[in-house]
């Protein structure tokens, strides 16, 4: 399955693909707003993390935001305020991550390496981490993104929506009523006459609830 929403730190010569991606985002949001046949299901499936729908109106993020994307991450920020002296952990304003195989330390803030943190400053510390980790290291892959998104629909045309209702328009529903799926289906062409009992379309229904199923 493709995972159009995962945003990684790809080096700049593959941010074409990012502007490519948010122009197929658009086109799957079409294709549920008009009820379009639905041959990208494949492309999104299974609901991502609602920092992505963020990004693309423009939404302030939030700590909260970054458990959905590393919950270990969000999860030792948040002891973090919890402890009685933070300076045990020898913590400073700095993310070393491996890059490419690489090592690489990136400082928070101006000096960060030499700015120690402390239980006065640890606030600062979680927010600054929260800042890097959704955004300042993914800027160049979400702009190209978002790029390809704007270029076929105005951002302001997607003001709109919250962002859960963006999620709602892509993803659709976490489950599928399949009971009233068949409900709602009109059938034409060759299968018009039988419709429901056509041997065809019990194939198709019997494979759906099959896939359905297994899926949960």
């Amino acid at each position: 399955m493709m995972n159009i929403f995962a945003i990684s730190t790809l080096p700049v010569g593959c941010l074409a693909r990012r502007f490519l991606i948010g122009k197929l985002l658009l086109a799957i949001l079409c294709a549920h707003c008009i009820s379009f046949p639905a041959w990208m299901e494949q492309l999104v499936i299974k609901k991502k993390p609602l920092l992505r729908y963020k990004h693309i109106l423009g939404w302030p993020v939030t700590v909260a935001d970054l458990e959905q994307l590393d919950a270990d991450t969000y999860t030792n920020l948040c002891k973090l305020k919890d402890l009685d002296d933070v300076e045990v952990c020898c913590l400073d304003f700095t993310v070393t991550e491996d890059h490419w195989g690489t090592a690489q330390t990136v400082e928070l803030k101006p000096d960060g390496a030499s700015c120690a943190v402390t239980n006065s400053n640890v606030d600062e510390y979680i927010q600054l981490q929260m800042r890097y980790r959704l955004l300042d290291r993914v800027k160049e892959q979400v702009k190209a993104l978002l790029l390809g998104f704007y270029d076929v629909i105005p951002e302001a045309l997607l003001s709109l929506f919250d962002f859960q209702e963006l999620e709602l328009l892509l993803c659709g529903l976490p489950e599928i009523d399949i009971q009233d799926w068949k409900r709602h289906t009109e059938y034409t062409g060759d299968y018009e006459r039988k419709g429901a009992s056509h041997k065809v379309v019990k194939w198709f229904w019997e494979v759906r609830t099959t896939n359905m199923l297994n899926s949960y």
